[in-house]
């Protein structure tokens, strides 16, 4: 990724998961704190009102399906290993859209390390979440 690809990739407002990677292999492999924390903030600046970046339909097919099938069996029933609320269940359940919301930083005190942070959304609500360690944690 070229230095300042992510400014075209923000204003474009639609990211594909390739995009999305190379973005967060940038910033993650960066020592520059100051570098990627303008990187950072100018993406979301370019954003704009907007505040959420689409993803390409069949990435977010491939992202509620995947949600769906780590929370719930295929008969419906929740699975043990599923840490939602009753509310985030209902919303993952009758999801029909899924954006990227922004970047949490899931680093620890030496150094930043930034994860997806997507929301789910459905008729009932939405939830932001991001993947770190292995596991689903609602933002």
């Amino acid at each position: 990724m070229a230095k300042y690809d992510y400014i075209e990739l923000a204003q474009k407002g639609k990211l594909t998961e390739k995009e999305i990677k190379a973005l967060l292999k940038f910033v993650n492999n960066n020592d520059n704190k100051k570098l990627v924390s303008g990187v950072m903030d100018e993406f979301w600046d370019n954003v704009g009102d907007r505040g959420e970046i689409e993803l390409e339909k069949a990435q977010e097919k491939k992202g509620l399906d995947w949600m769906k099938n780590y929370h719930f069996k295929k008969n419906g029933e929740l699975k043990t290993a599923n840490n939602l609320s009753g509310w985030e269940n209902d919303i993952l359940r009758d999801s029909h859209r899924m954006t990227l919301t922004g970047f949490y930083d899931g680093g620890g005190f030496m150094r930043s390390y930034w994860l997806p942070q997507y929301n789910v959304e459905s008729k009932e609500g939405n939830f932001d979440y991001v993947m770190q360690g292995g596991k689903i944690k609602t933002v």
